[in-house]
């Protein structure tokens, strides 16, 4: 089974190691289009920075959001990481 979605994907780095780092997908929350997406984003966009960090320092440890963008996916039921297609960026670590 093969489907596709708009989800938001983040990149955490470990604040001790910037070269490492952890991919995170959104399979729970899924949008139509990007424009949705960029939408949700930029109306709760506090409440999704925060929730991202609390969570991620929960299970990482010490990290930090580097990138977060609306990404196409293809999600198979093998696939562990889904196969980005294309994606926008809403966040990156260091720009306004």
């Amino acid at each position: 089974m093969k489907f596709f979605a708009i989800i938001f994907l983040a990149t955490l780095n470990y604040v001790d190691d910037k070269d490492r780092t952890e991919n995170l997908f959104s399979y729970q929350l899924q949008f139509q289009s990007y424009n949705e997406c960029v939408s949700f984003y930029n109306s709760y966009q506090a409440n999704l920075l925060n929730g991202l960090l609390e969570h991620g320092r929960q299970k990482f440890g010490d990290i930090e959001i580097d990138y977060i963008s609306c990404a196409e996916v293809e999600i198979t039921t093998d696939m562990e990481i889904p196969k980005v297609i294309g994606q926008k960026p809403v966040y990156k670590r260091g720009s306004k």
